[in-house]
């Protein structure tokens, strides 16, 4: 669905304003459902844990959390079973587990061919082959520190290149 763009200015106050282009096919689906997370053991914080509890969505926002929630009626209901929730950043730019790449002098003069074997791009700097899941190598001392400043997944790449292959 395309969207135009429209910016006001009146009396140095900006208002910013979206109109649809092109006019909704059908019926717009409005239905937003609760989610509760039942039997869960959810960590609020690393003092405090709610044993048995649950977990309830709407959209996207945190509606309650305790350990004894009115669900409400036509709730999507998934049992946990004991499984753990945690609170915790996601860090999408990282290179976690993968060694660093080998730096080389660099070169003013552009270059024209690649010292790749191989069917590779010219560009050595282009990387489709490098697969991430490959080369990871766990490193505990590192994860306990991105566990410790709140992170709880992290997306790993080899930094180096323009394409980097996948992470």
């Amino acid at each position: 669905m395309r969207k135009v763009l429209l910016i006001i200015f009146t009396f140095n106050i900006g208002f910013v304003f979206s109109q649809e282009t092109f006019p909704l096919n059908g019926v717009e689906e409005a239905f937003e459902p609760y989610y509760a997370f039942v039997n869960a053991n959810i960590i609020i914080s690393p003092e405090l844990e709610i044993k048995n509890g649950c977990l309830l969505i709407k959209g996207d926002k945190i509606i309650e959390v305790d350990s004894n929630i009115i669900i409400p009626q036509g709730a999507i209901i998934k049992d946990l079973n004991g499984d753990y929730i945690y609170p915790s950043f996601i860090d999408l730019f990282t290179s976690y587990g993968l060694k660093k790449p080998e730096k080389s002098a660099y070169d003013y003069r552009p270059q024209y061919k690649s010292n790749k074997e191989g069917a590779y791009h010219w560009n050595q700097a282009v990387h489709p082959e490098i697969n991430a899941a490959d080369r990871f190598i766990s490193n505990k001392e590192k994860a306990s520190e991105y566990i410790a400043n709140g992170f709880g997944s992290v997306l790993t790449h080899m930094q180096d290149g323009i394409l980097r292959g996948t992470g």
